[in-house]
């Protein structure tokens, strides 16, 4: 990241190293970086120079709301360990989540990353459960609307939210897990709040912060 700022090109980092970097450390091979189109190439030239020479050529993925999200994924190998950088272009439904970002110093190194709020994601519609998880599926860059039903209060008070089981899918789409705090909740009862909240959050949104579900709307909770 310091030879991207040296040869001034503009970033942010994003994802499992964003989390560390605000206190959340995961496991993480991939290094998540936003950036705008105008800048990919000079930063892919930066980057091999550094020893990333291994590059995916560009993707382009289809988002939940049909947005297009493009990256370009490069590697460097070094005996077993794989470093791969992720380089996610700016698009509009990632313009809130850029516009975030901010100079912080990390491990002694000068770091752009996208803020505590930017990283904050809302819930999108999908959610399933499977013995002690509740899997939903979120995506980056929407603005939440209010969401105070039942079932995600009942879905707050038994489960605890688990950030190292959180990763970034090649769309943009963060799979989290909330892993069941153990309070005998009947099978039959939690399918039942668990469809409910399915069919609810399909026509509304929820925002999940680090501090766990925020049901106040588009505001964050306070830091």
């Amino acid at each position: 990241m310091p030879a991207l700022a040296a040869a001034r090109i503009d970033y942010a980092l994003c994802g499992g190293l964003a989390l560390a970097v605000h206190g959340h450390p995961r496991a993480t091979e991939d290094i998540g970086l936003l950036i705008r189109e105008d800048q990919l190439e000079p930063a892919l030239q930066v980057l091999e120079r550094a020893g990333y020479g291994e590059r995916s050529g560009r993707m382009t993925f289809q988002g939940k709301r049909g947005e297009k999200v493009t990256m370009e994924r490069v590697a460097r190998i070094e005996g077993t360990d794989f470093l791969i950088p992720d380089l996610i272009l700016v698009s509009s439904s990632l313009e809130q989540v850029w516009e975030s970002r901010r100079e912080v110093i990390f491990a002694e190194l000068p770091l752009r990353v996208v803020s505590r709020e930017g990283l904050d994601i809302p819930l999108a519609a999908e959610v399933s459960a499977s013995k002690n998880y509740v899997w939903l599926t979120a995506y980056f860059g929407q603005i939440p609307t209010d969401f105070g039903d039942r079932p995600l209060k009942m879905l707050r008070a038994n489960f605890e939210v688990q950030p190292s089981q959180f990763y970034i899918t090649k769309s943009d789409k963060l799979m989290m897990g909330i892993a069941l705090d153990n309070r005998n909740i009947h099978p039959a009862i939690l399918r039942r709040n668990v469809d409910k909240v399915a069919k609810d959050v399909a026509s509304t949104q929820a925002l999940w912060t680090f501090d766990g579900f925020d049901q106040s709307g588009p505001q964050t909770q306070a830091r």
